[in-house]
């Protein structure tokens, strides 16, 4: 028996709401179009050309996770260490010894690259990997001392690392109850290349004053301390890592479990842990800037227009974490959820699929923007796995195509 050739029409994406027998249409010009149920490697323009998917090769073969782009430069976690990629595929190692975490990137103001695996957060400044901000003081000691100019009283002294990352947060405050004409002496460890900075307040005063600095990490100060410059860093502390990272306004914004940290502004290395910081319900999956408000999804998700200001709840849902990337066209963002693809931008929040897909869950994910052979898209890869931050599989990419209604499922 002779095959029949049935023409179907033009496609018009995926539908799997529809039955097989509900899945032919007719277009705006009244010819043959079709939905499709599945289909694999392919991908499907806007004008409904079907193209087969390109192939591929390994370009760096190993256990790999945590691939991330931008204009500027590239980064993968490679067989245990952090690389830095070239145009041309080309690696140089940023940082070794690194834990199968998965690692969250975002490009600061200052052009520096700023990541979190949840074990540490650091940046690379100029091809460098270095911490974010300099480390308080090791084994800070402040003890009482004679034969000085000090006044008879009660003071406070703590101790700061001045260095290439600025100024870090101060060592606990000190108590010293001096008699008159004694003298305070500061000692901790201190890294080569940084300085030790004393500060010290007035007899039975609480504002401290820069006392002196000294390089070899001790300091006696027996006059009296610059009441006029006041240690700057006081009441702050170092940002915690976590496992999602984000710009947003001047800040650097950390998502830890379900805690919301923010730094001070301009100073993404260090916060005031009193009150820097959202509680939200459960842990944060999305933290994504986009059209002037940052996204933070955690079993729901909500637009953050300030610091300090209120939540506002933008979907009724949460995000598949690790799907999100910027829109190079809009401004705008765009990530995965339980009911497919999100658009953010000035038009406001929608999902642009839940018409016609439905979805399996997922709770991690991966995903880039791509363009290629006239197909603008966001690309995503989908895992079951759970979000604890360990990276299952060795899959670097993504490999399934949303925005064109194509879907492989994979590990992220």
């Amino acid at each position: 028996m002779k095959g029949r050739i049935v023409d179907l029409g033009r496609p018009l994406g995926l539908n799997n709401r529809l039955s097989a027998q509900r899945l032919g249409r007719r277009d705006d010009a009244g010819n043959p179009a079709t939905y499709l149920s599945r289909a694999d490697n392919v991908d499907i323009d806007d004008a409904g050309v079907i193209r087969r998917r390109r192939g591929f090769e390994v370009a760096l073969p190993g256990d790999a996770h945590s691939l991330w782009a931008d204009e500027q430069g590239a980064c993968v976690v490679l067989d245990g260490r952090l690389l830095a990629l070239g145009a041309d595929l080309s690696a140089r190692v940023l940082r070794e010894g690194m834990p199968r975490l998965r690692l969250s990137y975002s490009r600061s103001a200052t052009g520096a690259l700023v990541w979190s695996n949840s074990a540490a957060l650091r940046r690379v400044v100029d091809g460098h990997d270095r911490a974010l901000a300099e480390a308080p003081p090791l084994s800070p000691s402040v003890t009482a001392q004679g034969a000085g100019g000090l006044p008879a009283g009660r003071y406070l002294a703590c101790m700061t690392v001045q260095g290439p990352d600025g100024e870090s947060a101060p060592s606990a405050v000190q108590v010293v109850d001096l008699p008159q004409g004694g003298s305070v002496a500061f000692t901790a460890q201190v890294p080569a290349g940084r300085q030790l900075a004393a500060w010290l307040s007035g007899p039975n005063g609480d504002r401290l004053g820069l006392a002196g600095v000294s390089a070899s990490g001790s300091f006696l100060a027996d006059a009296p301390a610059e009441t006029g410059h006041e240690c700057p860093t006081m009441g702050l502390s170092p940002m915690p890592p976590g496992q999602l990272v984000a710009h947003f306004q001047g800040r650097l914004w950390v998502a830890a479990g379900n805690v919301l940290w923010y730094s001070q502004p301009w100073h993404e290395g260090l916060t005031d842990a009193r009150g820097n910081y959202l509680l939200l319900p459960q842990r944060i999956t999305l933290l994504r800037p986009a059209a002037g408000a940052l996204f933070v999804a955690a079993g729901k998700t909500w637009r953050l227009d300030t610091a300090g200001g209120a939540l506002q709840e933008a979907l009724p849902y949460g995000a598949v974490e690790g799907t999100d990337t910027p829109h190079p066209e809009t401004g705008g963002a765009l990530w995965f959820s339980p009911r497919g693809l999100i658009v953010a931008d000035a038009q406001g929040v929608r999902a642009v699929q839940q018409e016609a897909l439905t979805f399996e869950p997922a709770e991690l994910g991966a995903a880039l923007w791509r363009e290629a052979d006239g197909v603008r898209a966001q690309v995503t890869a989908l895992s079951t796995g759970g979000a604890s931050g360990t990276t299952p599989g060795s899959q670097a990419g993504a490999v399934a195509l949303m925005c064109a209604e194509v879907i492989r499922k994979g590990n992220p």
